[in-house]
């Protein structure tokens, strides 16, 4: 007996006496549709006129008919899948109430528990390091002392706007006394207009020890966007143990440029 699902109009066929004596709910093996089917004589049942003509495949008027129809004489039992009985009342008509988005959370959820514990960390971890490097001018701003740990990883942060390059120093002599002479350039790369703080000259011995500093204001007060200033700055008579010279802003939280 042909029999076909009401909801993805699959065709099963099903021997008629696991539908006697009073019929049997059935569930789709493809959508799981559950669906009563009447047995064979009663109301309700698939009236197709074809059903017992295909099941004869020595009948050449039902195999050409079978055929048109795209139906195949020979029949798998196990493409039919039959729901055990369930008691009155038990299954109610189903009706379109849209997807059900707490159940679909809850398998989402369960999916969840479900991976290893080290997978979830290990995305965790790369999430948070992703959101350091990325993130790094909030994370020094909310916490000052990390700047110290992305300097020493070669990521500097610059919070200023603003950056010190092309810095030179030399000694020389004016009137009969030494003079050392620290030049360099100030410039803004950013997108923003920035104050241009003083620029803080230190000088060190050879084992890295602080002499002498001094600040130096730069000949302007504001660069723009892309712009670019050069500053001076002169000592004399400087300490005949200097070896090193530092140049940063002031106080110390720019990104640096030294010379030696």
């Amino acid at each position: 007996m042909l029999i076909v699902c009401p909801s993805c109009a699959s065709e099963y066929e099903v021997d008629p006496v696991l539908l006697r004596p009073n019929g049997r709910k059935m569930r789709c093996a493809s959508c799981r549709e559950v669906f009563f089917v009447h047995p064979p004589g009663e109301e309700g049942e698939d009236d197709d006129p074809f059903d017992d003509m295909a099941l004869d495949p020595d009948d050449p008027v039902a195999a050409s008919l079978a055929r048109r129809m795209g139906r195949d004489l020979s029949v798998d039992a196990s493409s039919a899948a039959v729901a055990p009985d369930y008691p009155p009342g038990a299954i109610e008509s189903r009706k379109w109430r849209g997807p059900d988005l707490a159940a679909i959370a809850r398998r989402v959820s369960a999916s969840a528990r479900g991976l290893p514990l080290t997978l979830i960390f290990a995305v965790v971890l790369i999430g948070g390091a992703l959101g350091a490097l990325l993130g790094r001018e909030s994370v020094v701003r909310t916490a000052p002392t990390t700047a110290m740990l992305y300097e020493l990883a070669g990521l500097p942060v610059n919070l200023r706007g603003l950056e010190l390059i092309e810095v030179t120093s030399g000694r020389g002599l004016e009137e009969g006394g030494e003079i050392l002479t620290v030049e360099g350039v100030v410039v803004n790369r950013t997108d923003r207009s920035h104050m241009v703080p003083p620029v803080s000259v230190i000088l060190r011995d050879a084992d890295g020890r602080p002499l002498y500093s001094w600040d130096v204001q730069a000949p302007r007060a504001t660069l723009h966007p892309g712009e670019n200033v050069a500053f001076r700055a002169r000592l004399v008579a400087p300490p005949p143990e200097a070896r090193q010279v530092l140049v940063r802003f002031s106080p110390a939280r720019g990104v640096a440029g030294a010379a030696d």
